[in-house]
């Protein structure tokens, strides 16, 4: 794809059928992020009965209940790690990779989306980010710089 793009802007380009596997597969990787996670979402609503069923719940003094049409669960406040919280979305962690998602049209007013989130930021305690050991990150950058040297200095020599 970048030999398309030097040469076409050297005047050098002719189009051939053969140059489309070039062209489609590097579009079609760059633009994945665009396209993915819509047909991710629908995988998941025609395949989960219970993501498409009508969902209901109340927030407790102990914790969250919440029912759907195939379900009825609580969870504990005690059973969340951490949570993130924006104007307009909360998420709730049971770990790193598992979380409950909340949005302000969950709730039928403000108040009670309000004191949804002073609930949340009373009940769970807020985990604190992990700091980087940037002695081994730059330790590792360095030792890449080398390597990359290294294989690059000894190409020519090859020949």
């Amino acid at each position: 794809c970048v030999a398309i793009v030097a040469l076409f802007l050297t005047g050098q380009w002719a189009w051939s059928p053969r140059m489309l596997p070039n062209i489609a597969i590097p579009l079609v990787f760059l633009t994945t992020p665009l396209w993915l996670p819509y047909i991710l979402a629908r995988s998941q609503w025609k395949a989960n009965a219970a993501v498409r069923s009508r969902n209901s719940g109340a927030i407790r003094a102990e914790g969250i209940h919440a029912e759907n049409g195939l379900a009825v669960g609580d969870i504990r406040w005690s059973a969340f790690t951490d949570y993130k919280l924006s104007p307009e979305m909360v998420l709730l962690y049971q770990n790193p990779n598992a979380f409950h998602l909340f949005t302000r049209r969950m709730f039928a007013t403000d108040d009670d989306w309000n004191t949804f989130r002073s609930l949340v930021q009373k009940r769970i305690a807020k985990r604190q980010p992990a700091g980087r050991n940037w002695g081994i990150v730059l330790i590792a950058l360095f030792a890449l710089i080398v390597i990359g040297a290294l294989i690059f200095g000894l190409l020519p020599s090859l020949n």
